[in-house]
């Protein structure tokens, strides 16, 4: 890209000196949404290397999960435990797909759930190192039972155009 890389370089590069109106508009949304959906994992660092966490491993679209081992927990204890009684849908939303990180598609194993929930490594996570282990794993079933209602990054035809341009090195 021209301009030596970074985000003033991107918003050059897409917008160049004078857009404006309803182009602009959706540009900026669409900027959004790649925000929303492109891989942490592939960013020098990671999303979360600010917090001392390496990034997840990988990057799912879609309703596509890894795969894993099955929940040893409760999914239907686990909701009523996520919505009523630690009340993680306050920043995770209902359905998990809100907040950071993310809850759904569960990337993490349950090992590492439990690890991080009891002891997180991002500021605005609470450490829940007191709730039973049982809670946790019923948690972790609950939020493995989600499906993600996100569409695919490659679904999304302005998201897409907007890449190319970027690859082409506009």
């Amino acid at each position: 890209m021209r301009g030596g890389g970074g985000s003033a370089s991107l918003v050059a590069a897409l917008f160049g000196p004078a857009s404006g109106g309803a182009e602009h508009e959706m540009k900026l949304f669409a900027i959004a949404m790649l925000v929303a959906v492109w891989p942490s994992a592939t960013r020098e660092g990671g999303h979360d290397a600010g917090y001392g966490r390496q990034p997840e491993v990988g990057f799912y679209t879609g309703s596509q999960a890894p795969a894993a081992a099955a929940p040893t927990g409760d999914a239907a204890r686990g909701k009523t435990l996520f919505d009523q009684t630690y009340r993680c849908y306050a920043c995770h939303g209902f359905a998990g797909e809100t907040g950071s990180p993310r809850l759904v598609p569960m990337s993490r194993s349950e090992e590492s759930f439990t690890d991080f929930v009891r002891k997180p490594t991002r500021p605005a996570m609470p450490a829940f190192s007191d709730v039973p282990a049982k809670d946790l794993a019923d948690v972790y079933a609950y939020l493995r039972s989600l499906r993600s209602t996100a569409p695919a990054a490659g679904s999304i035809p302005l998201l897409n155009d907007i890449l190319k341009q970027i690859a082409a090195g506009r």
